[in-house]
């Protein structure tokens, strides 16, 4: 008989998925799968819970992520011999924190006190850390800050004013967002009085 060509197609195997990950908002990242089988293959990625294909190709590519991509994902791969399906993974994209009320600076008097806060929104759990004329407060890492004027023998010279600018600090992951408060917030010392009279 003539010779004739037997060719052995191999299915399609998955050998390496990525794990679970957590990104911060605007972050870029990919899922890569590595596949085998014979050519061609289709790669589909999906979320779970919906048939929709939502990427195709071997790498899945987020630019400027936002929280709206979160989610569990897994891909089909398939060729002419079988389909196989990756294991799920859980996707965390971070809202980045954004804060909704600014604290509020005051004139106060020698000896007062003033306690400034500040409400955030973001992912769980918000870090803080106050700034206190560029220098970090590092005591301070809560949403409330309560703050005390010198006593009369650390003010400046009578006729000066002593002004305190606070920027707050606030972070997702390793990713600092820094926020300057602005119109800088500040508490104002008034200067002391002078009194004359007899010696």
């Amino acid at each position: 008989s003539d010779t004739v060509e037997v060719i052995v197609n191999t299915p399609p195997s998955i050998i390496e998925f990525p794990q679970d990950m957590e990104f911060c908002e605007g972050q870029d990242f990919s899922l890569n799968v590595n596949t085998l089988g014979t050519e061609p293959l289709t790669i589909e990625w999906y979320v779970v819970g919906s048939e929709t294909v939502v990427f195709e190709g071997s790498e899945f590519v987020f630019e400027s992520a936002l929280p709206e991509v979160s989610g569990d994902y897994y891909c089909k791969v398939s060729n002419m011999c079988d389909t196989v399906y990756s294991d799920t993974i859980a996707i965390l994209v971070k809202a980045l924190p954004e804060i909704t009320q600014n604290p509020t600076g005051a004139e106060i008097c020698v000896g007062d006190s003033h306690e400034m806060s500040v409400t955030a929104t973001g992912e769980a759990p918000l870090s803080y850390l106050w700034y206190r004329n560029g220098s970090a407060i590092s005591t301070e890492t809560e949403s409330e800050i309560y703050r005390q004027s010198p006593q009369r023998r650390y003010l400046p010279h009578p006729g000066r004013t002593e002004r305190q600018h606070f920027i707050l600090f606030l972070t997702c992951s390793q990713h600092l967002r820094r926020f300057c408060l602005h119109p800088a917030q500040q508490f104002r010392i008034p200067p002391l009085s002078r009194r004359y009279g007899p010696n």
